[in-house]
């Protein structure tokens, strides 16, 4: 099919391209007669499908596992922001149940899944309903629109942070045991790894195996590394399970923080700002995820004529100064 020039339709209409995808967003502050003229127009085009007629649904996939208060607040804040819109949002979870995610989509304008890592799961989608727009948040590349953070550039920032107060020798970075778990954290080790080392080729990172299960096996996995003789002057932890676990044993066991460790997180602004972390981390505003989100799920129309969007979203440092100078910085 030919692509719609919307411009030219706008042109043709004598209105401005703006009025033209206020009436494709279904957008009330619109005179009928030019609604009208607008829905006649693309009709002829062969690319408007009048939506007025069908309440609008928004099917919003989540992976609630081991995220539950970040996944929580995530859907409450979407689901507000299209409800505004007259979406009706439909909470299904396709890891648990993919019959009953398959039979959403059948009837569905949008289907917002939080995370989708399986290839499979789209093509299914889209065999049952072409039309689907599908945006795939905080998982891989799949998907009309995929949004995620930029773990790559978090773990960048992370290693020229800790780079910048004079760890270059010796540092450690702690992942999860099992190497199933540590598919997550993937990239933000990627990126720390490759900026560390070129920025300072000789230095050493240990990485510290750390279980997610049991505290007796999390105790002596941070007593050897804190035992060690040649302990890393810096600890990078890309998740905030991980550093919240080694605030508390440090705590406990009257390890300072930063004058014995310097410490650098990593974690999510969260929507409704509980109380911060206090050490040094990477993050990033989930607030950006939401505000794309809408912005992609209202212009689907134009969307739906480009081809896949992949939007990384910038992260930051926030500093709660627990990592300082090496003694040689010092100097």
């Amino acid at each position: 099919m030919e692509r719609v020039n919307f411009r030219k339709i706008a042109e043709e209409l004598n209105i401005s391209h703006m009025t033209l995808y206020r009436v494709i967003n279904n957008a009330q502050d619109v005179k009928e007669s030019t609604r009208a003229r607008v829905i006649d127009a693309l009709n002829r085009h062969g690319y408007y499908r009048n939506e007025r007629s069908k309440p609008k649904t928004v099917i919003i996939d989540v992976d609630r596992s081991g995220r539950s208060d970040y996944m929580r607040s995530l859907v409450e804040t979407l689901t507000e922001r299209l409800s505004v819109h007259a979406f009706q949002c439909i909470e299904t979870n396709h890891a648990e149940n993919r019959r009953q995610f398959l039979l959403a989509c059948r009837n569905a304008d949008v289907a917002v899944l939080a995370p989708m890592r399986d290839r499979t799961v789209y093509d299914e989608a889209k065999d049952i309903n072409p039309d689907l727009f599908i945006l795939n948040l905080q998982g891989d590349t799949v998907g009309d629109v995929a949004i995620a953070s930029n773990d790559f550039l978090g773990g960048e920032l992370a290693a020229r942070h800790l780079h910048s107060f004079g760890h270059d020798r010796h540092v450690a970075v702690m992942l999860p045991e099992t190497q199933e778990q540590r598919h997550s954290f993937r990239n933000r080790y990627k990126g720390f790894l490759s900026e560390m080392l070129l920025l300072s080729p000789k230095c050493r990172i240990d990485i510290l195996k750390y279980p997610l299960l049991g505290s007796l096996r999390r105790n002596k996995t941070l007593d050897i590394f804190f035992c060690r003789k040649k302990r890393p002057g810096a600890l990078f932890c890309p998740g905030r399970f991980f550093a919240d676990r080694v605030v508390e044993y440090c705590r406990c066991h009257g390890i300072s923080i930063p004058g014995e460790l310097s410490l650098l997180g990593y974690d999510k602004r969260s929507f409704n700002q509980p109380e911060l972390p206090d050490y040094d981390r990477v993050v990033f505003d989930p607030e950006q995820l939401v505000n794309w989100a809408e912005y992609f799920i209202m212009n689907r129309p134009v969307m739906k004529c480009r081809s896949p969007v992949h939007l990384l979203l910038d992260m930051k440092i926030e500093s709660r100064q627990t990592v300082i100078l090496t003694g040689e910085k010092r100097k």
